[in-house]
């Protein structure tokens, strides 16, 4: 897999993570530290995801690190 693939696969776990609280990408981005037009490139796989925010999005939904950079573990989210 091409790491633009790869990108936009963890893009979208994100995408859907933070869609299922709901959050905004204004309050997420705000959350994270980072602009919203850099989450808005991390979701589209524009950009990859550093270990830093891969860390707290996964403690933040409680999803393993694992889910989120290849999807291959079922997940389950307490978080509400």
């Amino acid at each position: 897999m091409t790491n633009a693939i790869v990108n936009r696969e963890v893009g979208q776990r994100v995408r859907d993570l933070r869609i299922a609280y709901p959050f905004t990408i204004e309050e997420f981005s705000e959350i994270l530290g980072i602009t919203p037009g850099y989450l808005g490139l991390i979701e589209s796989g524009a950009r990859g995801i550093t270990i830093r925010h891969l860390i707290m999005i996964s403690k933040m939904f409680q999803v393993s690190q694992e889910y989120i950079t290849t999807g291959a573990v079922e997940h389950q989210s307490s978080f509400k």
